[in-house]
């Protein structure tokens, strides 16, 4: 699917303009005048804003001076595209038989798409109920808390190019932000509580396969050492009674360990440790997965 920047500015014409709370104050002196032919610079000022299809493309595209390069431009859009949802599903616009019509209008002249209408029906229908106050906006770049870096004296050649923070093809920090995004509903829904304990020689194990699940959306309490350091495979003990099993099956795919159920220890009365349901140790074998097919 694509659509034009005139396709752009109808929409939000149509829907009576969208709102926008801007950070902070932008400018660009290099912002191309609508003929393409020369520099028309665009300034707008921080604060809550009222835009229409004009200021809002502009908002969209500019990326010099002020404006933050791609990755400015990029966040701007993100939230340009939640405001034209937002306005779009408002009762002002499906029972306002002219903004609707504009609507429609302006996606049918400016829109392609290989979406048949049933499927365009069920989307709608989908979208319209999602909770967009708990959305999570993100954008990759290169900024002191960024998870890129400049690539280019990695590799000669290549011209601007930008590579993961941690290292040419390594993708760990980015696929734990996605995770950390799409939580899933079955670990979700389980919410089991997790000790990592390191049964390998390896220093710091308990607490980077912590991190991960982490951010993955596995609840882990604790990391500890294991009560030795010469586990060859990982273990998992179950003390949930098997009623985790969706996150005891992840576990056990991510970490090719064995499973067992176990008895839950009895607490201590002055203990203010919460038991795990679940331990995981993880032996000498372990090795991170770079592409997890499961979590």
């Amino acid at each position: 699917m694509n659509s034009d920047f005139s396709g752009f500015k109808q929409a939000v014409n149509a829907v009576g303009g969208v709102d926008i709370d801007n950070p902070t104050k932008l400018y660009d002196p290099e912002y191309p005048c609508e003929n393409e032919r020369g520099h028309c610079p665009f300034s707008l000022a921080a604060g809550k804003i009222h835009m229409n299809g004009t200021v809002a493309l502009k908002y969209a595209r500019c990326r010099h001076g002020s404006c933050g390069n791609d990755f400015g431009r990029a966040a701007r859009q993100q939230l340009l595209l939640a405001a034209l949802r937002q306005k779009a599903l408002e009762v002002s616009t499906l029972t306002n038989p002219v903004k609707l019509t504009g609507l429609i209008d302006s996606i049918g002249g400016h829109v392609r798409t290989d979406l048949k209408t049933n499927e365009l029906q069920k989307l709608a229908k989908i979208t319209k109920d999602l909770d967009v106050s708990n959305a999570v906006n993100k954008v990759l770049d290169n900024s002191a808390a960024g998870l890129l870096i400049d690539g280019s004296s990695k590799f000669p050649g290549a011209g601007s190019i930008l590579i993961p923070k941690a290292g040419a093809f390594d993708y760990t920090d980015i696929q734990e932000l996605a995770h950390s995004i799409f939580v899933d509903g079955y670990l979700k829904k389980e919410a089991a509580t997790i000790q990592v304990q390191n049964g390998s020689t390896r220093t710091g194990l308990a607490a980077a396969v912590t991190k991960q699940l982490t951010a993955y959306g596995y609840a882990v309490i604790g990391a500890v050492s294991a009560d030795n350091s010469n586990y060859t495979g990982s273990q998992i003990i179950d003390y949930s009674g098997g009623t985790k099993p969706y996150t005891v099956g992840y576990l056990k795919n991510r970490f090719s360990a064995a499973v067992t159920r176990g008895q839950r220890p009895a607490s201590s009365d002055h203990s203010a440790t919460p038991q795990p349901d679940i331990v995981i140790i993880v032996g000498n074998s372990y090795k991170p997965s770079v592409a997890p097919s499961s979590r």
